[in-house]
């Protein structure tokens, strides 16, 4: 993955560090349209990792995590943010856009609000 400089660095509530890179963020995230909706939403995005809803495993693969909040408090979509696992404590954003339900490539509940 490429990372560059980040653009945030948070803590979740398991206590990891979870940092999020200029490169997914511009090349994948807000790039060509891809999640574009969260262009402006960086705090969003970083909230959603410091006080999710719920994290679980993912079910496409046991090095990453997977975040869900409400996107807003009278919202019916959530933001879902997908980490990696990359060392002891350690995570990166891998992607994050919205969605309108907790589904989606989850496994394991690992934590609930």
């Amino acid at each position: 993955m490429s990372k560059n400089k980040p653009i945030f660095i948070t803590h979740n509530p398991l206590g990891d560090t979870v940092t999020c890179y200029s490169g997914p963020w511009y090349g994948h995230i807000v790039a060509s349209g891809k999640h574009k909706e969260l262009s402006s939403e960086r705090e969003k995005v970083k909230s959603t990792v410091e006080t999710p809803d719920k994290i679980f495993v993912s079910s496409e693969s046991s090095d990453r995590r997977v975040y869900f909040k409400p996107k807003s408090l009278n919202s019916s979509l959530y933001i879902k943010v997908v980490t990696m696992i990359v060392g002891s404590n350690q995570e990166e954003v891998v992607t994050a856009f919205t969605t309108k339900k907790i589904s989606g490539g989850i496994a394991n509940e690992i934590y609930h609000k």
